[in-house]
């Protein structure tokens, strides 16, 4: 029991700060730059997918994988410390895109507008109408994929 009291200490622990002070930093800072301050330099995929798995990356080799070997697991390989690695990846890496995808939606501004002739600058991520009319003769599908909401 005292053995795993002393594993639990020297990997869990260290994982369960990395994941929540990842989490709330990166969520913090992504929503300071590209939410509050409205900064676009990278595409959003970038700052919500690829650099959360990229944080994630560094933060265990940095700081995880030294704890992980330090557990003296009896695998004779070394590919049982690297699966841990992995494990590790994923727990931390999901919960930080998931957070950073629901940051974006959560934080989103809903413009109340009476009819469609009302969009003007500033740009809202989110609009509701009042008044809406289909031209049934013109139906149609225009489709296209903006950077900027």
């Amino acid at each position: 029991m005292k053995k795993l009291l002393t594993k639990f200490k020297i990997a869990f622990l260290p994982f369960l700060l990395i994941t929540v002070s990842l989490l709330v930093g990166y969520t913090f800072l992504n929503w300071l730059i590209f939410v509050y301050w409205d900064v676009s330099l990278i595409r959003d995929d970038i700052h919500q997918l690829f650099i959360p798995m990229l944080l994630a990356g560094v933060a265990i080799i940095v700081y995880l994988r030294p704890r992980i070997k330090r557990l003296n697991l009896d695998n004779k390989k070394d590919t049982g410390y690297f699966l841990y690695q992995i494990a590790a990846w994923i727990f931390i890496m999901a919960p930080l895109v998931i957070a950073q995808y629901y940051m974006v939606s959560a934080t989103g501004k809903l413009t109340k507008l009476n009819n469609i002739n009302e969009i003007k600058q500033p740009l809202s991520r989110y609009y509701q109408l009042d008044h809406f009319y289909i031209d049934k003769h013109q139906a149609g599908i225009d489709y296209c994929i903006h950077e900027k909401y």
